[in-house]
């Protein structure tokens, strides 16, 4: 079950949104309403799929550490409301006042004892797909963040596609019992303890929750609830965000104290792999002639159109031959990667280094 502190740190996150969109709702350049239709976006997503069967995509950049932390914020205000409604089932049949919530109220944090697993809270759940050329800031916010807001997460090692770890989850949802944990399993012969002589029933439907934005390359016609492509597993997928623009994401995790990747406040505006990421150059500093070189953070990009501009285009493909003489040809844009590559040939190689060391450290 989800810990106690985790679970009142989300209350209290979700709290601070309600109070920053009542308070805010004329004078944000309509992000708190933004804010408002991602939250009762994200809800009514719990409402219908539940928090079992709703998986948050966390691979560390911006984008996903807002889907992050506004999932953790509903997904407490849901559990919050299924032990006040809980409660009064209780007090109803017993008659009686209540007898198992802990705490002076019924917003304490805890469907109940600790030890009472009938009532324990799950915890949020994400998945990440591990990459060998991940930067090494990445894993380190991943790691830091999973523990500290004890969330469950799911990484899949390098090699898995994202069709086989979705379908993965897809195939083993299957619905909780009454101690409100999943059986994970396939197979009658899986299933262990009291409920062995039983079969796993059927898997339950699956909502995932993604950090697209309307302006992202993969976006395409999705609306906030759209089900996935004809060559994924079945899901639905949850976009709270979809609306939001490049500032309303750095408005979010600054008005609120949220942590995020440290390469942002070091000019990388769009994270890829250390092999084909780079600095904005739109931040990049002028060298007024003191030796101060650097970047400006992510947060103090004034055109929003360039914030995939420190990404490093993949070479094109040469066009096959007509002749029977095979010759080699080099496009421009691939000429211009090689160019950008070798320009930062020494920085690349110091973040795999330091990639290899944090894999090292967390495995």
């Amino acid at each position: 079950p989800w810990s106690v502190t985790a679970y009142q740190s989300a209350l209290s996150l979700h709290d601070k949104f309600t109070h920053y969109i009542h308070h805010n709702s004329d004078s944000d350049d309509g992000f708190s309403s933004r804010m408002a239709s991602a939250l009762h976006d994200l809800s009514s997503a719990y409402r219908l799929y539940g928090p079992h069967c709703m998986v948050g995509s966390y691979n560390g950049g911006k984008d996903a550490c807002v889907i992050f932390h506004l999932m953790r914020a509903v997904h407490a205000d849901y559990c919050r409301g299924m032990s006040m409604r809980q409660q009064r089932r209780q007090e109803e049949e017993a008659g009686s006042g209540n007898n198992y919530c802990n705490g002076d109220d019924d917003t304490n944090g805890s469907f109940g004892n600790e030890n009472d697993v009938e009532f324990a809270i799950p915890r949020p759940r994400v998945i990440y797909f591990q990459h060998r050329d991940e930067f090494p800031e990445v894993l380190s916010l991943l790691h830091d963040t999973v523990r500290e807001f004890d969330v469950e997460m799911l990484a899949f090692r390098e090699g898995v596609s994202f069709p086989e770890g979705l379908t993965h989850l897809v195939e083993r949802n299957v619905p909780p019992h009454n101690n409100g944990f999943s059986y994970y399993t396939t197979s009658s012969s899986e299933i262990v303890g009291k409920y062995a002589p039983y079969p796993a029933p059927p898997p339950h439907p699956l909502a995932f929750i993604l950090g697209t934005r309307k302006n992202d390359p993969n976006a395409g016609s999705q609306g906030v609830y759209a089900p996935s492509s004809h060559y994924m597993p079945p899901f639905m997928r949850v976009n709270p965000i979809l609306d939001w623009e490049y500032n309303d994401v750095w408005k979010f995790l600054r008005e609120f104290d949220l942590p995020y990747c440290s390469l942002y406040d070091e000019g990388f505006t769009s994270l890829g792999t250390v092999k084909d990421t780079l600095p904005c150059p739109a931040l990049k500093k002028e060298d007024g002639g003191d030796g101060n070189e650097g970047y400006w953070p992510a947060y103090m990009l004034e055109d929003w159109s360039l914030e995939r501009a420190g990404r490093i285009a993949k070479p094109k493909k040469a066009k096959k031959p007509t002749s029977t003489t095979a010759t080699t040809t080099t496009t421009a844009a691939t000429e211009t990667a090689i160019a950008g590559e070798k320009g930062q040939q020494d920085y690349l190689l110091k973040l795999e280094r330091e990639g290899s060391k944090e894999r090292s450290r967390l495995t």
